[in-house]
């Protein structure tokens, strides 16, 4: 593959990265609102500026990466050998999203099919501990979003992981990283960041060895906000991280869906918090299907797993008891509640009080 090509100001904010320049002193120098001009980095007021600025050694090693020296040009090398294409705020394909936000990312290293940014996003997210089910449920809604939009969300195990799983099938996955990606985690996530850097598209604001400060985490969720032009939550606790992404996307003005969950299931009490606030209901994924013209059936979008199947033959003959449910099904009490939301959540069954359910 060849090596990109950039521009004299995409050189520059590169080396800046690069040396480690704090974010002070680039918001100085570059311009972070949309549309502005870059400077003219061969200037000498812009040189004036990066020497008053930066300490000399920094400085001098910025102009000798201008001028073409072996360190930078060897960096660049490097990237390439690794697949990364670096977009910066001066890039054709810096997402304009991004310019809304207080702290825009200097440079996107971006490792895959970087022409993923072109497309329409829609973002899904959900909380570190979501249910198999609803992972299932997440996984779906990509497979079904996927059709028309990139999907976009972070690389966090749970919900998350699963939408970004389920485009993977038509390769329109994004995934935001928290730290560089040679070194991003979680573990158990290697062999699903590699089919991402293969077939969809790895996204981070640090360079690729980079080990993020764990403080500095919750900063993706901005890059997932600014990406999405649209976001789903799946799941989320009461003081969920993906709460913020969430409120981040509705102060963009853009639209907010959000699963509803049964009172007293923990990870759900955020989703049902944004429904209250702004965000709009979807239970299954062939409303969202319906809402922006992807032309797909209901049985496509959402399978029933042989467990769901055999609470709706249980219910042929009129509504039970979940205890009773649980007992025909050897299910554990605890275990009942989950199935029973999915199925809610499917359009399958109703609750009638009295912990009592019925086909809808």
């Amino acid at each position: 593959m060849a090596e990109p090509v950039y521009t004299a100001a995409e050189r520059a904010a590169i080396a800046f990265d690069a040396l480690g320049v704090s974010p002070s002193v680039r918001e100085k120098l570059f311009p972070s609102a949309a549309g502005a001009l870059p400077p003219d980095t061969f200037g000498e007021s812009f040189l004036r500026s990066v020497r008053a600025l930066l300490p000399r050694e920094q400085s001098e090693k910025w102009e000798e990466s201008q001028r073409g020296v072996e360190w930078f040009e060897n960096l660049l090398r490097e990237y390439a050998a690794r697949g990364v294409t670096c977009v910066t705020r001066y890039s054709p394909a810096y997402p304009a999203g991004c310019f809304s936000l207080p702290e825009p990312p200097f440079v996107l290293y971006c490792e895959g099919n970087a022409s993923l940014l072109s497309l329409p996003r829609f973002g899904i997210t959900g909380s570190r501990r979501t249910l198999p089910q609803i992972e299932k449920l997440a996984a779906e809604y990509a497979r079904c979003v996927s059709r028309k939009f990139a999907v976009v969300s972070s690389s966090a195990a749970g919900g998350d992981s699963a939408a970004l799983r389920g485009a993977l099938e038509s390769g329109r996955a994004i995934c935001v990283l928290a730290e560089g990606s040679q070194v991003a985690g979680p573990a158990c996530n290697a062999d699903l960041f590699a089919r991402i850097r293969k077939d969809g598209l790895l996204i981070s604001e640090y360079p690729p060895s980079f080990h993020a400060p764990v403080y500095r985490f919750s900063a993706r969720n901005r890059i997932v906000a600014a990406l999405s032009d649209v976001l789903l939550v799946v799941s989320a606790g009461s003081k969920s991280g993906t709460l913020i992404t969430a409120d981040l996307v509705h102060k963009l003005d853009r639209t907010v869906y959000a699963v509803p969950y049964t009172p007293g299931v923990g990870s759900g009490e955020g989703c049902n918090a944004l429904l209250k606030d702004y965000a709009k209901c979807t239970d299954k994924s062939v409303d969202i299907a319906a809402a922006f013209g992807i032309n797909l059936t209901e049985t496509e979008c959402v399978p029933l797993s042989e467990r769901e199947q055999k609470v709706l033959f249980l219910l042929r003959d009129g509504p039970m008891h979940s205890a009773a449910l649980a007992e025909q099904l050897g299910l554990k009490p605890q275990e009942i509640p989950a199935v029973l939301t999915l199925l809610e959540m499917k359009g399958k069954i109703v609750p009638v009080g009295g912990n009592r359910y019925s086909l809808l």
